[in-house]
């Protein structure tokens, strides 16, 4: 992403987000995913989301693409499937 699309994109992010969390009792904000690679895009929308209140989680171990995404749908799929000790999907 060129600088200007970068910001744009972040500024929606955020105004998602922003949206969605209205009222609740805690904000946070999670990056990751292959866009998230973007250094400039991660940092901008990170800064746009803590202005806003939000709690910033952003990973360090693991890698913003395919690999990340993988693991939590790995973490996602353990948690939801009672055989794995998951509570299950309503």
């Amino acid at each position: 992403l060129a600088d200007g699309e970068a910001v744009a994109v972040a500024e929606v992010t955020d105004q998602v987000l922003a949206r969605g969390g209205r009222g609740k009792r805690e904000q946070v904000g999670l990056g990751a995913g292959g866009v998230f690679a973007n250094t400039l895009l991660a940092e901008a929308t990170a800064r746009l989301l803590r202005q806003d209140g939000f709690t910033v989680l952003r990973h360090r171990r693991v890698p913003p693409n395919d690999g990340g995404l993988a693991l939590g749908q790995i973490v996602v799929a353990a948690r939801t499937t009672p055989l794995y000790g998951g509570v299950g999907l309503p």
